[in-house]
């Protein structure tokens, strides 16, 4: 057994090793085991690309920032010093008359009013869009100096100047958003004073808050002036209704982007124009070389309006939605991903409503082999999905459904039951199951990559090191000259 794994262990090394195949012009038909064989190089590729070793440094690197903003003072950072620029940025009509109650004047009553609820949101929003530069000092605690982006300096252990910075860039945009029906903490209390009988009420409230959405935020942690690790988020919003983003109308762009300096670069992009496109896809870059991509896409229609606000409820969204279903489809979907430049995976659905139909058709009629291979023909009509290798388009396997028989003896006589199942078809004709196309004994080499490497990773959280010996990377902040 041992010696069984020391040989899996080696033929990983060799796969490791193996680079892309050159591309041919004219791809040859694959098999399905050279077409294993290819998905589990890429596999074993992709492990030996992203090693968990990579990340030792900047795990180090946050953890000691980490202790360092547990060891500094925090009181009274937020409430006191930023207070003012977070007003200016957040926006006048959101920190500015946002509480308002129906105070009882009446002598023979008493109101307390408890409004826990919007102290919360005007805190959350503070913290939000704060600004100044916050430098650590000699008695562990942050000094101000007022500036348009939001800084904290400090030096670590080895007395590099780091600096944690979250900065707002180009046009706002103001997005309302409506807090209906909102509930004031729930508390109140009148008290008569003739009986001394309390009564309880409850203070209900509609306020309009607006934030501004910069066209892009960064958050950077640098150390000697060299980024560590940063994000950006980059926004596009338009086609507001009034201020507020209808579901049914509005468009909405999203690009977020992590980058290490090391090479890693992580972007998530997401793209929604309302019963018109919407589009997803993240890609995972080292050192500019594609190391992993998902995309997908969908024309979709039908989609009810629905103003997505400060009291939103998902279960009052789901009956928005359920209530139109009929009328909501999703035309040409698309799905693709990309693994190391070597294994692509395309999967389209022409329409799903359709595709739903035809799929729930076959159930109804169980007991006709006609009709079920004729639904199953238009059902694969509406499919279209396939893997290429090696960067060519030529599909290797494609996936489509067959009608499929049981025989069932019902006591007196037996009786055939139609449906249908997924299968791989080869590109010279060739069919095989999803079963045996996805064994799991064909991939063993990729399996023990994966798991080697998620251990390596978990290693690396827990203790900074990949290797098995354990290191601490902590100190306390250094002050600033």
């Amino acid at each position: 057994m041992k010696k069984s794994i020391i040989g899996i262990l080696a033929l990983a090394g060799c796969v490791s090793v193996v680079s892309c195949s050159d591309k041919k012009e004219v791809q040859e038909d694959m098999t399905v085991a050279k077409q294993q064989s290819l998905i589990e190089r890429s596999v074993v590729d992709f492990t030996n690309m992203v090693p968990a070793r990579d990340f030792e440094e900047l795990r180090g690197f946050v953890f000691e920032v980490l202790g360092i903003a547990n060891d500094m003072d925090m009181s009274g950072l937020f409430l006191v010093d930023s207070l003012n620029s977070s007003m200016k940025m957040v926006g006048d009509t959101v920190l500015t008359d946002t509480i308002s109650a129906k105070i009882y004047e009446d002598l023979d009553y008493d109101c307390v009013l408890e409004s826990d609820y919007v102290a919360f949101v005007e805190t959350s929003l503070m913290l939000s869009n704060f600004t100044g530069h916050y430098t650590a000092t000699d008695t562990m605690t942050w000094a101000y100096t007022k500036a348009n982006d939001l800084q904290f300096i400090f030096k670590d252990s080895l007395d590099n100047v780091c600096v944690l910075k979250l900065a707002r860039q180009g046009k706002e945009v103001k997005l309302s958003s409506p807090n209906k029906k909102t509930y004031l903490g729930g508390t109140g209390y009148k008290r008569n004073v003739k009986d001394d009988t309390v009564y309880y009420t409850r203070t209900l409230m509609s306020n309009i808050y607006e934030v501004s959405i910069p066209e892009k935020i960064t958050v950077s942690l640098s150390r000697g002036k060299k980024d560590v690790v940063s994000a950006t988020v980059k926004t596009k919003l338009s086609k507001l209704s009034d201020g507020f983003f209808d579901i049914a109308t509005s468009k909405l762009g999203v690009e977020t982007t992590f980058a290490t300096n090391n090479g890693y670069k992580f972007s998530l992009s997401g793209d929604y124009e309302a019963n018109k496109a919407v589009s997803s896809g993240l890609t995972l870059k080292k050192s500019d070389k594609n190391v992993f991509s998902l995309n997908l896409s969908a024309n979709p229609e039908g989609i009810p309006a629905y103003e997505l606000s400060g009291d939103f409820e998902f279960s009052d969204f789901k009956d928005s939605i359920y209530s139109c279903l009929d009328s909501m489809n999703a035309k040409k979907v698309y799905l693709s991903g990309n693994l190391m430049n070597e294994v692509k995976f395309v999967g389209s659905i022409s329409d799903i409503q359709k595709y739903l139909e035809l799929s729930d058709s076959v159930r109804k009629v169980v007991n006709s082999e006609v009709k079920t291979k004729a639904i199953v023909n238009e059902l694969n009509k509406t499919l279209n999905a396939y893997i290429c290798f090696d960067g060519a388009d030529k599909k290797q396997a494609k996936l489509v459904f067959e009608p499929d028989c049981d025989v069932n003896y019902n006591g007196s006589y037996y009786e055939e039951m139609w449906s249908f199942k997924p299968v791989i078809v080869l590109a010279d004709g060739t069919r095989t199951s999803i079963k045996e196309f996805f064994d799991t004994e064909q991939y063993q080499v990729a399996v023990i990559a994966i798991t080697r490497m998620l251990n390596q990773y978990s290693r690396v959280i827990r203790t900074g090191s990949a290797s098995r010996r354990r290191i601490l990377l902590t100190a306390p902040a250094r002050v600033i000259d």
